[in-house]
């Protein structure tokens, strides 16, 4: 059964199971940018689930946290689902962790290493979050584009 989460009790729990990620195997490989930490952006109620964006030294990934009604938190860790947002469709993978129990995810950046430091990266993520949140799609805009902040 899937665990849920007001949003501030989901930053909390991605931070802490994703920080203990950090500092258990991940801090020394050389794909980590030393410059960041671990952070839950966002995580507010959208469709029924709790999204938000989440910013690792390795990765930053868009997260869903299932509502009450979601039929995707039964999923196999590993399966596949399309899930819909005002910028589009996008495909996530379901997973699990101790302390979150069943979330899915789907990458923004899996190569952290352009980013400067953790203002740079917040504002990135921070950016695409409010564009997939907020902005219809443009039928000329990429993925690319989404998270470069570029809309037009």
């Amino acid at each position: 059964m899937a665990r849920w989460f007001n949003p501030d009790e989901a930053k909390l729990a991605i931070t802490a199971a994703y920080g203990q990620a950090l500092a258990g195997n991940m801090e020394d490989l050389m794909l980590t940018n030393p410059k960041l930490s671990v952070q839950a952006l966002g995580f507010d109620y959208f469709g029924g689930e709790l999204a938000g964006v989440l910013i690792t030294p390795w990765c930053m990934n868009l997260m869903l946290l299932p509502g009450l009604q979601s039929q995707w938190a039964q999923l196999p860790s590993g399966r596949q689902f399309q899930h819909d947002f005002p910028y589009g469709s996008f495909i996530f993978t379901v997973a699990r962790l101790p302390g979150l129990d069943v979330f899915a995810q789907c990458s923004l950046f899996s190569d952290m290493a352009g980013f400067g430091s953790q203002e740079d990266v917040v504002a990135a993520g921070e950016a695409a979050l409010d564009a997939l949140l907020t902005k219809p799609v443009p039928a000329s805009v990429s993925r690319r584009h989404l998270l470069q902040g570029r809309l037009r």
